[in-house]
């Protein structure tokens, strides 16, 4: 089975912010809700995927 959009965005968030913990801190979510969502056992609600997303693209605004 393939991850979910919302897995793939949230392992995506993950890498550009340096590690699982900034993730967490920048989604002020708790270390088990990431572990769980990076790791692929719960599906990550859609408010956090579209932070995460936003994450991303202001990642991706700040190399331009």
């Amino acid at each position: 089975m393939s991850d979910s959009i919302g897995i793939r965005v949230l392992r995506t968030a993950a890498r550009m912010q340096g590690s699982p913990a900034r993730l967490r801190d920048a989604l002020q979510v708790t270390s088990a809700e990431v572990a769980d969502w990076l790791a692929g056992t719960q599906e990550p609600p859609e408010d956090v995927v579209l932070r995460a997303l936003a994450l991303i693209l202001d990642g991706l605004d700040a190399h331009d």
